[in-house]
C-alpha cells in the first residue's frame, strides 16, 4: 500500500494524511529521525577512518577536552571570553549549563578546511540537543571563534510558529 501510494498521483504525505496527525509524527518520526542521526554519525566517524595521530583531530579533540573541562569546573565564561562570535543568549545558556551536562558530552563528528574547523557534541546518546564549537585554523593552531547550541525540538517549534513547516 505505502509503495503505491508513494508512486500515486497524489503527493504520499497528502496520500497519507501526515498534516492531521501531527502527534503521531512527533511520537514516532522525530525520535526515529533523532536516532537515525545518531546512527548517520557513527556510520560517518567510522567512514573516515580518523587515526589518533592526524595532527588536526588530535587538536581539536584536544580543544573540545578543554571546553568540556573548563564547562565541568565552572569556568565556561573563561574559555568562551575568544569566541566573539558567538550569540549572548548562547553565552548565558551555557554558564547556566550544570557541569553534569558538560561532562555528559560526547565528540560525534568534526569538520574541517583550510581556515574553519568545527566540533559536533552531544550530551550522552541525545541528539535532540547538539553543541558546535567553531574554531579558527590558522599558524598558531585552533582558536575557538563560535559555540552554538543547538536543541532541534525548540528549532523546529520555532520553524512552526514561523509557518515554515
Amino acid at each position: 500500500t505505502f509503495d503505491s501510494r508513494v508512486h500515486g498521483d497524489q503527493a504520499w504525505q497528502q496520500s497519507l494524511q501526515l498534516e492531521q496527525q501531527v502527534e503521531l509524527l512527533e511520537k514516532v518520526n522525530y525520535p526515529s529521525a533523532s536516532a537515525e542521526v545518531l546512527a548517520a554519525w557513527s556510520v560517518a566517524m567510522q567512514a573516515t577512518r580518523i587515526t589518533p595521530d592526524d595532527p588536526l583531530l588530535k587538536e581539536l579533540l584536544d580543544a573540545g577536552e578543554q571546553f568540556i573541562h573548563a564547562g565541568m569546573e565552572g569556568d565556561i565564561a573563561g574559555i568562551l571570553r575568544p569566541a566573539e562570535d558567538t550569540e549572548p543568549e548562547t553565552v548565558q545558556t551555557l554558564k547556566a549549563m550544570s557541569p553534569e551536562m558538560f561532562d555528559a558530552m560526547n565528540v560525534v563528528y568534526w569538520t574541517a578546511d583550510e581556515h574553519s574547523a568545527t566540533l559536533y557534541l552531544v550530551p550522552g546518546l541525545n541528539t535532540d540537543f547538539c553543541l558546535t564549537l567553531r574554531y579558527r585554523r590558522d599558524a598558531w593552531g585552533v582558536n575557538l571563534k563560535r559555540v552554538d547550541l543547538f536543541h532541534f525540538p525548540l528549532v523546529l517549534e520555532k520553524f512552526r510558529e514561523a509557518g515554515k513547516l
